[in-house]
């Protein structure tokens, strides 16, 4: 009776990895970022946030939401 519950189990395991193997959709990477604080929100490409984290120099946008230098 165990013998056939673990080739039952095993089957169902196999059947629903290949299901979600084969039949499952592609992901899309985000192109943008939208960030919300209360009545706030600015939306950020990627490649502004990915050039501000290598070189950072900000953007436009970024400029707008960053804190001005001497902000306590």
């Amino acid at each position: 009776m165990c013998f056939k519950l673990l080739r039952l189990r095993r089957a169902l395991v196999l059947v629903g990895s290949t299901y979600l193997l084969l039949l499952s959709t592609p992901a899309f990477a985000a192109e943008r970022v939208v960030l919300n604080y209360g009545v706030f929100r600015e939306s950020l490409s990627v490649e502004e946030l990915s050039t501000f984290a290598q070189t950072g120099e900000l953007s436009r946008s970024l400029r707008v939401i960053s804190c001005p230098p001497n902000y306590p």
